[in-house]
């Protein structure tokens, strides 16, 4: 009997929840299809693992008690959010084992692109709505997407795909970077003209820079000055704190918060919407009924403390942390240099947290397994050199 290839699954449940996060009108046929999609996830969980609980007497408790501990998290922030994205994140994650990352970025490309395409063809002939959003003078087209920021998004997220798969394993020359600016600048002219997504032409433009920047070595040059790597690490961190500082700036009516309030589209404003109705709570809340399309909370930093809590905020701060130093310690620039973009641009957007708008979150898995194992062989060097102190004496 053929055995069933369960990494052939993961990809098939990640293209339906990428459709699914597209096709957000048509949520009546990927309901179910999600549904089974949760189902075959955690099959394949339990398939993963089974062999492991097997070898009870060798089985890394501490792994088991780490991975208890996060869900245990993502379950009482799913509680009190309501947010599925925390189940769809869980899933993937922990089924993720004996995948591979590259593989996942190819499906998330072509399923997305695929899918983008369908939607606009769709669009076009008008089976879906183009809802039309003003900012002052200026229609935004949304392309048959729910917000126009969705389709630059999505377009960012195409060409940061494209780029990684381009560039991740090798060094890539001049000529190449004048195609991929040429691409860059392309795709920048049409969601401005289109839908005047600001963030993310900035996100377009950032990554063209870090291409630069990578090609010139400058991040190698740098890599071991303390400022710069503690900067580039604890970033996640130092924009929640700017997040909450200038807020409260705002909401005092300090000159600085009013500046940076309207630099970013009344963001700030909307923060002190949030957090006047729901406050910051240990667990977080379901602000589901109260967020529409004209009071939305984009920013991602004040958009996970009130939804998913304190305590969910401090666990992402030290899993960002962790991930930053993991590929800053590995080199692995490319991805670095995304990570750097997404999280600048969590200052706008809230999208690229949800793991179906962002596959390069993916890449938490070996950094979990990474400091797991790191802690074991920590605890391992602690009992041999305790162990020979004991025979010393």
């Amino acid at each position: 009997m053929k055995k069933i290839n369960f990494n052939i699954i993961y990809y098939f449940c990640l293209g339906i929840f990428i459709l699914s996060s597209l096709f957000r009108t048509m949520q009546q046929i990927f309901d179910p299809l999600e549904i089974v999609a949760y189902v075959l996830l955690m099959i394949k969980i339990i398939k993963d693992n089974i062999e492991e609980f097997k070898d009870w007497k060798n089985i890394n408790k501490r792994k088991i008690l780490i991975n208890l501990g996060i869900l245990i998290l993502f379950g009482i922030a799913f509680i009190f959010s309501r947010d599925v994205t925390l189940v769809k994140f869980i899933l993937l994650i922990y089924a993720f084992k004996g995948v591979s990352f590259h593989n996942c970025v190819k499906v998330d490309l072509y399923v997305r692109a695929i899918g983008v395409i369908t939607v606009l063809l769709l669009c076009k002939i008008g089976i879906i709505e183009d809802v039309l959003v003003t900012r002052g003078e200026i229609v935004r087209h949304s392309l048959g997407f729910y917000h126009p920021n969705v389709f630059g998004d999505n377009v960012v997220l195409l060409f940061f795909e494209y780029i990684y798969l381009q560039i991740y394993d090798k060094e890539t020359s001049w000529k190449n970077i004048i195609t991929y600016s040429a691409i860059g600048i392309a795709l920048s002219i049409i969601t401005y003209f289109v839908s005047n997504t600001r963030s993310a032409i900035l996100a377009i433009f950032m990554i063209l820079m870090g291409i630069i920047v990578k090609k010139c070595n400058i991040i190698e040059k740098l890599k071991d000055n303390k400022t710069i790597k503690f900067i580039i690490t604890n970033i996640f961190i130092i924009l929640e704190i700017f997040t909450i500082i200038i807020t409260i700036s705002y909401y005092n009516n300090n000159f600085i918060g009013n500046i940076v309030n309207k630099m970013f589209s009344l963001r700030l404003y909307y923060n002190v919407q949030f957090f006047e109705h729901f406050g910051i709570t240990p667990f977080g809340v379901n602000f589901n009924g109260f967020s529409n399309s004209e009071m939305t909370l984009d920013m991602a930093y004040s958009n996970i403390l009130i939804r998913y809590g304190i305590f969910f905020t401090i666990f992402l701060c030290i899993v960002f942390k962790k991930l930053l130093k993991y590929l800053y310690n590995n080199k692995n620039y490319i991805l670095l240099v995304i990570f750097l973009i997404f999280i600048t641009n969590g200052l706008f957007e809230n999208l690229w947290l949800r793991i179906e708008h962002n596959i390069f979150m993916l890449i938490l898995y070996p950094v979990v397994e990474q400091y797991i194992n790191q802690r074991k062989s920590g605890k391992q060097k602690e009992d041999e050199r305790v162990q020979e102190n004991f025979t010393q004496n």
